[in-house]
């Protein structure tokens, strides 16, 4: 467990907990010898008012969400947010695995951020963990399931992070993962912000051409989101998941629900991720040919005015997306080496990471990617 996580080294005290929170209680076993509380994980609801707890109780945040969608396992959920932590506010010589305090004693709160969930499920649990912690952070969460979306919406709502959040719904699982966002970017210049500021600057105060356009370089090769995250279908069909939980030695500590769309997905994890890299592949290459077409304009221009009309007319400041961070959870072990050798034969992708999170007696793995800055 990170130790950033507000449960490392401090598990829930079930009985505290039930006083401050009544709806809990009648899940709660006293056992007058240990005079401790325990909880039936098998039980859905119990898991269900368990995680509302300590939603409520530990970061004030209230959840609606049904028996028969995933329910988050919340130090879990912290822990994948606080590896992202690691792997954004790290500088270039930390390792983004590493539980360093300095990582996180370095966070610059001013710094903007802006995260993507992809397949945010009822719960929009990640944006609304993310967003307590971070308030200053901002999420698009992304959602195909309809009555997923519905819920997700109305979690957001419930906790007045509206603002701060957007879910959006996903309605062509077949086009690019990102596509949403980019169909958005060209609707209101989201993500431009790196030209728009240059081409509101008054002229006058840049009376030398070459620093403007050192500027626009600078401002090119800015990533338009900070990270993605992602807690993908694990499973290719309901066979393979009644196998995997036949073939486990000992009776799983709890009860896994969730709905198809959430667990299965033509596949498996491993083809899921895949489109995801190869979506974001695409997305860099087109934000590569823009800049590499801008960087040509500022050569034979010599007008900063006449260069903003140029690329505006050919609309090159919204081609493509970029992030500082491509992140996914992993289910399976086993689904890690393919994952990361399809990763490794990507000329482009500047950096690889994996780690594990342990919950328990429950494992899974994260990976991340990021590609190299844009040559100008």
């Amino acid at each position: 467990m990170h130790q950033h996580n507000i449960y490392y080294n401090n598990e829930p005290d079930f009985i505290k907990l039930a006083e401050s929170y009544s709806s809990l209680k009648k899940y709660i076993k006293f056992n007058r010898y240990s005079k401790q509380g325990s909880i039936n994980f098998k039980d859905p609801r119990a898991c269900r008012e368990l995680t509302y707890a300590l939603l409520w109780c530990d970061f004030k945040i209230r959840l609606e969400i049904p028996l028969d969608t995933l329910c988050p396992v919340i130090p879990g959920r912290l822990d994948y947010i606080h590896w992202i932590e690691d792997l954004i506010f790290s500088n270039d010589n930390k390792d983004a695995n590493s539980n360093d305090n300095n990582n996180h004693n370095n966070i610059n709160a001013n710094l903007s951020v802006t995260g993507i969930d992809i397949g945010t499920g009822a719960s929009c649990i990640y944006p609304l963990l993310a967003c307590k912690l971070h308030p200053e952070w901002n999420f698009e969460a992304l959602e195909l399931n309809e009555r997923s979306y519905e819920y997700a919406k109305d979690n957001v709502s419930r906790n007045n992070m509206i603002n701060q959040i957007k879910v959006r719904r996903v309605k062509n699982e077949q086009k690019n993962v990102f596509s949403l966002l980019l169909k958005k970017k060209k609707k209101i210049n989201c993500g431009s912000e790196w030209i728009e500021s240059l081409f509101l600057t008054n002229n006058d105060s840049i009376n030398n051409q070459t620093l403007y356009n050192n500027l626009l370089r600078q401002a090119i090769i800015q990533p338009d989101y900070t990270f993605c995250m992602c807690n993908p279908p694990f499973y290719s069909s309901e066979e393979e998941m009644k196998q995997s939980r036949e073939l486990k030695v000992e009776a799983p500590h709890s009860v896994c629900t969730g709905s198809n769309n959430e667990m299965l997905t033509e596949g498996g994890e491993v083809q899921f991720i895949i489109k995801i890299i190869d979506d974001s592949v695409y997305l860099y290459k087109q934000r590569r040919k823009a800049i590499k077409k801008i960087c040509k304009l500022m050569k034979s221009t010599n007008d900063s005015k006449h260069l903003q009309k140029k690329i505006y007319n050919k609309k090159l400041h919204k081609k493509g997306l970029l992030l500082q961070w491509y992140t996914s959870l992993i289910g399976k072990k086993k689904s890690i080496d393919p994952i990361v050798a399809y990763l490794k034969g990507i000329k482009h992708i500047k950096e690889i990471k994996t780690t594990n999170f342990k919950q328990g007696k429950t494992v899974r793995w994260g990976v991340a990617w990021s590609f190299k800055t844009p040559p100008l």
